[in-house]
């Protein structure tokens, strides 16, 4: 009896020749984005949840400014208030609104400070438990991460602010509109571009804000034309929430905390991985070098090469030769 009930509750599993082997694992950091958004996508779900939660009040604040600057236009376009009286509301509200949710951004010390160690974790190819880890990363991480979402916070607000004022101003100066427009310049491909290093540093490297800070721009600069496409790219996801419009903003701006901030800073987590271990990790932390995947050798890159175009052609699988 207990023999056929085995039997009748058997499983059966199908392997591949080359499960379980080195050659089944991710060979670079490019393929280690798609098996973590493969085998880890409860993971990467838990930490969008976070960051939607925490980025709400900021959403709510991006919908406040927009109803209350489109009510000063009604009352200008209904004639009931003159342009200057208009011009001088909106600046007031936009520099109201601006400076909230300037303070908003540093909620998202919370999540991305817990999230840099779980981000950690899953490009190293180390155990992981969400919960203990996200609260370890909070506290461990929280100070630096604080600091660095200060200086981001503080840019948003002087930059968006000039740009309003140079555009609702329409100022016929030249030179007043680029000086207006420099902060948020300088703010996108010299500040911001730092901060991602920065960030990428902290759950990795025991090192003070002022190292890391030094090495994160030492990196922008040696890796300028990569780092650039990510700049563009983060930038490029912005630029759908400056139109103002009360439903854009949330269909919009939920996915993008949801959706794109994690994918975002995974795949830029990965890229910087790629650039520690080329410019600081063979030398100094060779724990950290090229950990997270397996790097393969002439041979095995021959021995993958053939078994795709046997796969692709029905045969059987080369096995993996034994050292």
């Amino acid at each position: 009896m207990k023999k056929g009930l085995q039997s009748g509750f058997r499983i059966f599993r199908r392997y591949s020749q080359n499960d379980f082997s080195p050659l089944s694992l991710p060979h670079s950091r490019h393929e280690q984005f798609l098996d973590i958004l493969k085998n880890r996508y409860d993971i990467m779900l838990k930490m969008a949840g976070l960051f939607l939660l925490f980025a709400m009040p900021f959403i709510s604040a991006l919908f406040f400014e927009i109803v209350f600057v489109q009510n000063q236009q009604l009352l200008f376009n209904s004639s009931q208030i003159t342009y200057e009286e208009y011009q001088q509301r909106a600046m007031f509200l936009h520099f109201f609104f601006k400076l909230i949710q300037a303070l908003l951004i540093l909620l998202l010390t919370f999540p991305l400070s817990g999230n840099l160690r779980v981000y950690r974790l899953l490009i190293l190819g180390e155990p992981l438990s969400f919960g203990y880890d996200w609260r370890k990363g909070v506290r461990s991480n929280a100070k630096l991460t604080f600091i660095g979402l200060l200086f981001f916070s503080l840019a948003y607000l002087i930059s968006s602010v000039l740009v309003y004022y140079a555009l609702i101003l329409r100022k016929d100066s030249f030179l007043d509109t680029c000086l207006c427009f420099a902060p948020a310049f300088l703010s996108s491909f010299i500040l911001l571009p730092t901060l991602f290093y920065f960030f990428a540093q902290i759950p990795l490297y025991n090192n003070s804000f002022g190292k890391n800070f030094q090495n994160a721009f030492y990196f922008y600069v040696k890796h300028f034309g990569f780092s650039l496409i990510f700049i563009f790219v983060f930038l490029a996801s912005f630029l759908p929430l400056s139109i103002e419009s009360i439903v854009w903003v949330w269909i919009v701006g939920m996915p993008h905390f949801f959706l794109f901030l994690p994918l975002f800073l995974l795949a830029f987590g990965l890229y910087a991985a790629f650039v520690f271990d080329t410019d600081l990790n063979v030398r100094d932390y060779k724990d950290f070098y090229q950990k997270g995947f397996y790097p393969l050798t002439p041979e095995e890159k021959m021995t993958l090469k053939e078994n795709k175009k046997r796969i692709r052609k029905g045969g059987k699988l080369k096995r993996e030769s034994k050292s």
